[in-house]
């Protein structure tokens, strides 16, 4: 990006706010009532200033932040006009006290003159009040949210299902959740539903992660959509030659790094474990891009019986693989009729972005510059119907041997997700003391914040520490016993207290961390000029003492 914010603004001067380009915004806001639910009538909210949506495919909440003019403090929500103030008599009466609460529900129009769409629909969680200048801003999300929670059986440590039907699974999950409104493809979860012999979900498990491991043996996904609605539909495999609902050539585009095929992230081969046995597949496609070489992985599926569940398995984790391959992101004028999973076609020049993409995030900003969507896009390759297939690979117990072809997965399948997700943090610019992924006004991140990024999306590290904090939360481990996604620390001296800096091993000697810059990068343009950014190198890329830790639950 650091060579695109000249361009990102003449393009927001030129096309975003003029005429019957000027945009347009409703914000609403619904109170709780007494009786635990929500006011009909909202609040139509004035003095917007600006409002940005973060929307993305993984299993996470979109989130919305907006500010508000807060003059005089009318939008506060203690606010009185019978409160005294030297000089200041006569104050109006504001009509929106108790309106900024948390847990309020909140909505988010966009759109152009009188044609606007619904964005959003959630809960107002963080409240901030700023005297100067006087202004609210406030942090929500929508209600995935509620499937973030932990599961709390409350009478029992485990949650137990036995011989029941998978989507009753699902439903009774939802329900615990405190979902009561969801839309499911009938036809397609009949087509896949299967009898759940037994499920145990320990207390302290996310709601989200018990039901996608169940969806996933159905080949469906879990997402809230801009109505606040829990969706559960089959997930999309597109092809270059599907219809695409936009064509995008007015663009800029925002990519910054470079993306490469690394055998530390890339698996052409895997083996679902069930607890029927194991099956072996391999996508033709992925296996031809790696001249032949095939690189295998374990993934367990304990639910997919049959062949079809672990057929479906194996094409979801290899359409994910596929989508990998290429990535940009690219600013447009805003679109509300944009959705996650939606194909497009982007037509360029430049050979390598002229194809099909899936949206797969969408940043959305609207504010007096105007209206702009930043889309994140991954590449789609050709497929229709399996997108892999069968491989040989028996995997049957050596005689006189204790393995447990049951109990014992062939790779630490999460160990590949966090190097995957690691890696795709690659060219975000380093910021001292930068968290961009939880600060939205901050435009990169350190060492010791993209670690922690990366790991709390596993629930391995949940709160922030510094480098040399992060080691205590480790269990010591030495350098033959490194496996991708163990930390690696730098230390001045043999002292751990001495740490300085930390990165993520990804396998074959090579770590990735937020590195190259220091306590004097603080603007994107020394971060350029230091080449700091995060990036994968050797783990010993530097002189140091190092150490070296196994996060709990790895």
């Amino acid at each position: 990006m650091f060579n695109q914010n000249i361009q990102l603004l003449r393009y927001l001067s030129e096309r975003l706010n003029i005429g019957d380009s000027k945009p347009t915004q409703h914000v609403y806001i619904r109170r709780k009532d007494k009786k635990k639910g929500y006011e009909s009538t909202p609040f139509l909210m004035p003095q917007v200033i600006d409002i940005s949506i973060d929307r993305r495919y993984n299993m996470a909440a979109d989130e919305l932040k907006i500010t508000f003019d807060n003059k005089n403090g009318l939008l506060s929500p203690d606010y009185t006009p019978i409160k005294r103030y030297t000089n200041v008599k006569g104050l109006p009466v504001s009509g929106y006290k108790n309106v900024i609460l948390p847990y309020n529900e909140i909505f988010v129009d966009l759109g152009y003159g009188e044609e606007v769409r619904r964005l959003f629909t959630g809960q107002l969680l963080g409240i901030n009040i700023n005297e100067n200048p006087p202004s609210i801003s406030v942090d929500c999300k929508n209600n995935f949210r509620k499937l973030l929670k932990p599961i709390d059986p409350i009478d029992k440590k485990v949650l137990l299902y036995e011989e029941m039907d998978s989507f009753e699974v699902v439903k009774d999950l939802l329900e615990r959740a405190g979902i009561t409104s969801y839309v499911f493809d009938i036809d397609t979860i009949n087509e896949q539903a299967f009898t759940v012999p037994k499920a145990e979900f320990e207390l302290g498990t996310q709601y989200s992660d018990a039901i996608q491991q169940i969806l996933d043996t159905m080949g469906h996904r879990l997402f809230a959509d801009r109505f606040g609605t829990i969706q559960i539909l089959k997930r999309e495999l597109y092809s270059q030659k599907d219809f695409a609902v936009v064509d995008i050539d007015d663009y800029v585009n925002m990519t910054s790094g470079e993306y490469t095929i690394d055998p530390a992230v890339l698996r052409n081969r895997v083996i679902i474990q069930a607890k029927n046995g194991w099956q072996a597949f391999e996508d033709p496609f992925l296996r031809d891009y790696c001249n032949g070489e095939k690189i295998s992985c374990g993934l367990e599926a304990p639910w997919a019986e049959t062949e079809e569940q672990k057929w479906a398995v194996a094409d979801r984790f290899f359409l994910d693989m596929r989508r990998k391959l290429r990535r940009i992101s690219i600013a447009i004028k805003g679109n509300p009729s944009l959705d996650i999973g939606d194909l497009v076609q982007v037509r360029s020049l430049i050979s390598t972005a002229n194809a099909k993409y899936m949206i797969i995030a969408i940043q959305t900003s609207f504010s007096s510059s105007g209206y702009i969507d930043i889309l994140d896009l991954e590449f789609v390759s050709d497929a229709k119907g399996h997108i892999c297939e069968k491989a040989e690979g028996k995997y049957e117990d050596v005689p006189g041997s204790s393995s447990d072809t049951i109990n014992t997965p062939v790779t630490a399948t999460k160990r590949d997700e966090i190097v995957q997700y690691a890696l795709s943090f690659r060219g975000t610019p380093y910021q001292w003391g930068g968290d961009i992924v939880y600060n939205k006004n901050h435009f990169g991140m350190d060492c010791s914040h993209f670690t922690r990024a990366v790991y709390k999306k596993f629930g391995l590290m949940n709160e922030y520490r510094r480098a040399k904090d992060q080691y205590p939360l480790c269990t010591p481990i030495q350098e033959t016993e490194l496996l991708p996604g163990d930390l690696v620390f730098y230390s001045s001296s043999s002292r751990p207290s001495s740490i300085y800096h930390v990165a993520i091993y990804i396998g074959n000697g090579q770590a990735v961390s937020a590195s190259g810059g220091d306590s004097s990068t603080n603007s994107l343009a020394r971060a350029k000029a230091q080449k700091a950014f995060v990036k994968t190198h050797n783990f010993k890329y530097m002189r140091a003492t190092y150490f070296y830790g196994k996060l709990k639950g790895l």
